[in-house]
């Protein structure tokens, strides 16, 4: 499994760098108050855990 994603990570770099830039930069200006909410995109096999997580975080708004 652990070999999969670095192939994953090898061979899309350059998409998983923008993602990663994109996403810390919206946390950093959230945090300072420079953006409003953020949305991130998710991949999960579970929707009703994913669903029953989010309620419980009161920062999430939907899903």
């Amino acid at each position: 499994m652990l070999s999969f994603l670095a192939t994953l990570l090898v061979t899309h770099w350059d998409t998983a760098n923008t993602l990663i830039y994109e996403s810390s930069l919206a946390r950093y200006e959230v945090m300072n108050g420079q953006r409003g909410p953020i949305t991130f995109l998710v991949f999960h096999d579970n929707m009703p855990k994913l669903l029953a997580m989010a309620k419980q975080h009161e920062d999430i708004l939907g899903v």
